[in-house]
């Protein structure tokens, strides 16, 4: 294998992503790094000391893909910018539960956060509530891009496919609200992720405006 010469960080980072992406988390080491890159594992250390390195370096490169303008008002600032996240990490399913626990953030991610906290400070929240605001959406948007990924249905259709075949698999008056959810709503209106993903995060929204009014 090759050495560390013609071989750049972001080469390394990009590759890293790839594999995360295609295997998981837990399939990225630096010898299955260098292998794929054609290096010898410690050719990788060249650019990045340590694998925890490396993970905060990829972090980095998937909080530039949220896209959002914070020419909008807060509350279409936080729809989008939730969106966005989402999207990102249906793309990286391993980068959720990550997302914050990095102790070098990188550029990106240091522009991102000063984003969030320039939007909830000029919009009139103070210090405290701003914390909150963002503490409740990091932890409803990560956490939903982390669920929704595992779900076993990808439409209304299959939903109700699931719910039919789970209620099946018990006796008839067992869990009687389990089985009104599937007959009067899965099976007649269908479940979209996404769209109980909106509902939640207008509750957010809306509870962040009454506590703006009342601090006002």
């Amino acid at each position: 294998m090759a050495n560390h010469i013609g071989l750049t960080r972001d080469m390394i980072i990009t590759e890293a992503i790839s594999l995360a992406d295609a295997s998981g988390i837990t399939a990225l080491s630096m010898r299955a790094l260098g292998k794929q890159l054609s290096v010898e594992a410690m050719a990788l250390y060249y650019h990045f000391a340590s694998k925890q390195e490396l993970i905060e370096a990829m972090l980095d490169v998937v909080h530039a893909e949220i896209v959002v303008d914070d020419t909008q008002s807060w509350q279409q600032f936080v729809r989008a910018r939730s969106h966005s996240v989402v999207e990102v990490l249906r793309r990286h399913e391993w980068a959720a539960p990550l997302m914050e626990s990095g102790v070098r953030p990188g550029t990106s991610t240091m522009n991102d956060r000063e984003r969030l906290l320039h939007v909830f400070r000029t919009a009139g929240f103070s210090v405290s509530d701003t914390v909150h605001a963002i503490t409740v959406l990091d932890v409803f948007t990560y956490g939903f891009a982390t669920q929704v990924v595992h779900l076993s249905f990808s439409n209304k259709q299959e939903a109700a496919d699931v719910g039919t075949g789970v209620i099946s698999l018990f006796a008839e008056g067992e869990y009687p609200y389990m089985r009104e959810m599937v007959s009067e709503h899965m099976m007649t209106q269908g479940y979209d992720p996404l769209e109980e993903f909106d509902f939640g995060l207008e509750l957010i929204i809306h509870g962040l405006e009454r506590r703006a009014q009342k601090n006002d």
